[in-house]
């Protein structure tokens, strides 16, 4: 049902009023509404309003980690990178009738252009940093002039393709005259953004789902589960935003994090972690000896245990033991630095929930052996039971004990154990 209310709200958008009531409604009206379907364009419109989440999963399935990709918000699709710029816009046309999209003379097209231009000039849109697609379901007539606009990117061909569209549109449409005026008149920002606009065509429903797989790299045998599942879970995320009146922005991350957990429904496959004791065999005796002299080991060192020379030998082992997988992981293209990046926050934000849980109980009375022994237990709070998470899959005790000794590591640590350990170690 999730597709039934994209349609909805897509259509709602579009100006029609659409009352709470109308699911059940649908479903009591079912035959009077498929009865009157052939006389209205609902075909051709429901392809459109699919088309997007759809292009939108094949974008989150190809770009950086790093990114978000984003649903009628700069236009139909878009990406935006780590910083924050938006680096790729694309407009979709989808139409059941063949290559009924981008047509010369063509609203699709000439009100494109009017978007994009009309972006530059309100300093929305820079062409050299942006890619400008035009993506359909159509596979369209070669001398078309959308594909001549695609295929142009010297400056004499730029130049050749206004002339083309000064002559392709004499006689212009009423409907649509003004917006074909303004690009015209238009001509220096059209000779910035034609090298910019690039054409995805045949874009369709099958092609769509096999670049989305060969993306992902999933194989035939759940290919179609998996990808409806992730379907579904696009097409959510972009209701949900909608019916909250907030933009519909997904980040890669976030995606690659379901991506993993559907692949260990369908798959059942995870991240090969190394267990401790395999790890332990590349550890050598100075870089243990040398770890005594580590910021995090001074932080373990003002707590208060009986046992606190067992607990700092086994963060030294721990701390060592999570370094050599992190690095081994990377190296082997199982994860990237953003993702553990991702996992240290996550456990800082554990740390910090525990911190401040613990830090009421401090007052002007506290000795320093009441500091100590508050410092164990935000210590072992955090970090006993707790296992992390990276790119959605459960890794390891050593590891997650290792990342919270990373973070309460040299040069700049971010956590501390005793309630004055900023004072102290900072």
């Amino acid at each position: 049902m999730i597709y039934y209310y994209i349609l909805i709200k897509f259509v709602s958008l579009g100006g029609l009023t659409v009352e709470k009531s109308v699911r059940p409604l649908f479903l009591k009206n079912k035959n009077k509404l498929l009865s009157n379907q052939k006389k209205h364009t609902a075909p051709g419109q429901l392809a459109g309003y699919l088309f997007q989440p759809d292009r939108a999963l094949l974008l989150l399935a190809t770009s950086p980690r790093t990114s978000s990709v984003s649903v009628e918000l700069v236009d139909d699709v878009a990406i935006t990178n780590k910083d924050g710029n938006i680096v790729y816009r694309e407009q979709d046309k989808s139409s059941v009738k063949v290559g009924n999209t981008f047509k010369d003379r063509s609203k699709d097209l000439w009100n494109t252009l009017y978007i994009w231009i009309k972006d530059v000039e309100d300093n929305l849109l820079d062409p050299d940093t942006t890619q400008l697609i035009c993506a359909t379901n159509n596979i369209l007539e070669n001398n078309s002039l959308i594909k001549k606009i695609a295929s142009a990117h010297s400056e004499q061909e730029v130049k050749s393709i206004i002339l083309l569209l000064k002559t392709a549109i004499a006689n212009p449409p009423e409907t649509y005259k003004d917006q074909i005026e303004y690009v015209l008149s238009k001509e220096e920002i059209l000779e910035k953004i034609i090298p910019a606009i690039y054409l995805s065509e045949g874009s369709n429903l099958e092609n769509l789902n096999n670049e989305i797989a060969e993306a992902l790299r999933l194989p035939e045998k759940h290919q179609t589960e998996i990808i409806q599942s992730l379907k579904g879970w696009v097409n959510e995320n972009i209701v949900k935003a909608l019916q909250a009146n907030k933009p519909a922005i997904i980040r890669v991350v976030d995606f690659i994090t379901i991506l993993n957990k559907k692949k260990i429904k369908f798959l059942d496959v995870g991240i090969n972690f190394l267990a401790k004791q395999y790890v332990q065999n590349n550890l050598v005796g100075n870089e243990i000896e040398q770890s005594k002299e580590r910021l995090f080991v001074k932080q373990l060192e003002v707590m208060n245990h009986p046992e606190l020379e067992g607990i700092i030998v086994d963060a030294i082992d721990d701390f060592l033991c999570s370094e050599i997988e992190r690095n081994r992981l990377i190296k082997e293209g199982e994860i990237t630095g953003d993702d553990l990046q991702e996992m240290d926050e996550n456990n800082r934000l554990r740390w910090k929930e525990v911190f401040r849980r613990h830090i009421v109980r401090v007052t002007k009375r506290s000795s320093k052996k009441d500091l100590k022994k508050i410092s164990f237990e935000i210590f072992d709070n955090t970090t006993s039971g707790y296992i992390s998470r990276l790119v959605g899959f459960e890794t390891t005790q050593y590891i997650s004990k290792g990342s919270f000794h990373k973070l309460a590591d040299e040069p700049n640590p971010q956590i501390g154990w005793h309630p004055e350990w900023e004072k102290l170690f900072k």
